[in-house]
């Protein structure tokens, strides 16, 4: 299979650009929440989105992989029967979320117990469950854009919703105090479910809807229900677990942490969507294998170096975003960024297995993960408190990747060049442990944190050049091969 570099890069580069800003401003937006708010308030956001992404859980009965899956193909080959799926999709999509959102407005004084300790803030949880309805909206709008890959109509609401959504909340933070918060987290959320219905007013309003039967949609997609549950597990799992157990104090440490993370995610949702979209397309070409090995050595060579770089700075980062007040989330963002590099070197398997494979066997990776997160959690978290809870992550990204290395290499017969990681990754280590113990030791005689990363920046730059020199000659040639050819 042949994937047009220039064309698929292209579509990387557009959502990450995008995504980069909106993540910018996401981490300025903290900075600026951290200082006006009290850590009993900042609780409030997390929680938030914890509830909202909650409401596409219950009742969707696997169906949203489905519309990863299926409705690029269909759309391509005949776009009224992908028509057909997407309204049958949208539309019951659309009343279990309607069904998930009231339940969570009825029950608003035990989640209020449960997450705030208070039944008094149930307006809080009240509030909520109206963009809990919006979301599932703009979940469904979403997907019908990453099918048709409208990348570029994506990034455009993403910026929008960047430089609105903060506006917004704290206008109404300063006017209404913390519901006036609440209240402009929900005007964000109706803001992007608008823009998402807007760029595809020609899908859903120039046709009457038409529909398919859908039970033989929903024993499709049944298989994905139960890893529906598993994915919302492994995703807000550790968010639910701080909250419950640690309590909301641990959340705002962790939530700076996490929103580190969360920024640099950036990079994986860009990726990920362009390929899965391509694999989907194209999976039954002969040159498949080869093109997923390849993928692979592109990620290798260039997201691992661009981790570590990155942790090597993060304490500069969050003393500057939260203060020393939120310092205890430096260690807890380190390691979510080791968790971060795992899942997206998984995404070439991830999405060869999604796209090539029966649905169970993207079950059992999910559930692998699961079960190692789980364990984790309940070993870690009590001892270690919120770096166990991180390092709980990384532990579950490495079951999942074994399991996924074994199963692809059995079913596919696909082998990755394990070597190259490996010598990408010690490479990696070693100049960030040169470049973090160095700039400790010259931060000591001189606290120019500035000067400091300068250092840093160059002694990363020339270590890793080094080394790469001596020790890994393909990477000038995954350069030139990611620029001028395809993959």
């Amino acid at each position: 299979m042949k994937i047009n570099v220039p064309k698929s890069v292209g579509s990387i580069a557009k959502l990450l650009s995008t995504k980069v800003f909106t993540k910018a401003m996401g981490v300025i937006v903290l900075a600026i929440y951290t200082r006006l708010l009290t850590k009993d308030e900042l609780v409030v956001i997390p929680l938030f989105f914890m509830l909202t992404s909650i409401a596409a859980i219950p009742l969707n009965f696997g169906i949203y992989p489905i519309l990863v899956k299926k409705l690029p193909l269909m759309l391509k080959n005949d776009i009224s029967e992908g028509k057909k799926l997407f309204w049958t999709c949208a539309s019951f999509l659309s009343v279990g979320g309607l069904i998930v959102s009231v339940l969570i407005y009825l029950f608003s004084d035990f989640l209020a117990e449960l997450l705030l300790n208070s039944n008094e803030q149930k307006i809080i949880i009240e509030l909520t469950s109206i963009a809990c309805f919006l979301f599932v909206i703009e979940s469904i709008a979403d997907r019908l854009l990453w099918a048709t890959e409208r990348f570029g109509k994506t990034a455009r609401i993403q910026l929008t919703i960047a430089i609105v959504r903060p506006i917004i909340t704290i206008s109404c933070y300063f006017s209404f105090g913390l519901m006036g918060l609440v209240g402009g987290l929900v005007l964000s959320q109706l803001l992007t479910t608008l823009l998402s219905a807007y760029y595809l007013r020609d899908y859903l309003f120039k046709e009457k809807p038409q529909f398919l039967a859908l039970p033989p949609v929903l024993k499709e997609s049944l298989p994905f229900y139960a890893e529906s549950f598993l994915m919302y597990f492994r995703r807000e799992g550790d968010n639910w677990f701080v909250t419950v157990v640690l309590g909301p104090s641990s959340l705002s440490i962790y939530y700076v942490a996490k929103t580190v993370y969360t920024a640099f995610n950036a990079i994986y949702d860009a990726i990920d969507r362009v390929i899965v979209t391509r694999y989907a397309k194209e999976f039954e070409n002969k040159d498949f294998k080869n093109t997923i090995q390849k993928t692979n050595d592109y990620l290798v060579q260039i997201i691992i170096p661009f981790i570590f770089i990155s942790i090597t700075f993060l304490p500069v980062a969050i003393l500057l975003v939260g203060g020393n007040e939120f310092a205890g989330a430096i260690y807890p963002a380190s390691i979510l960024l080791l968790a971060l590099l795992i899942s997206i070197m998984r995404i070439p398997l991830n999405r060869a297995m999604f796209v090539a494979t029966k649905s169970k066997f993207r079950l059992y990776m999910t559930l692998t993960e699961s079960i190692f997160l789980g364990l984790s959690l309940a070993l870690l978290a009590p001892y270690y408190g919120i770096a166990g809870i991180a390092i709980s992550r990384v532990i579950a990204q490495i079951g999942g990747a074994a399991y996924g290395v074994i199963m692809v290499g059995h079913i596919l017969n696909i082998y990755l060049r394990y070597k190259l990681f490996f010598t990408v990754l010690i490479l990696s280590t070693l100049s960030f442990s040169l470049v973090y113990f160095s700039a400790n030791a010259i931060f000591a005689a001189n606290s120019n944190i500035l000067i400091v990363a300068i250092y840093g920046l160059i002694c990363w730059l020339l270590s890793y050049g080094v080394l790469s020199f001596l020790f890994n000659k393909d990477l000038p040639k995954t350069i030139y091969s990611l620029i001028n050819k395809n993959v």
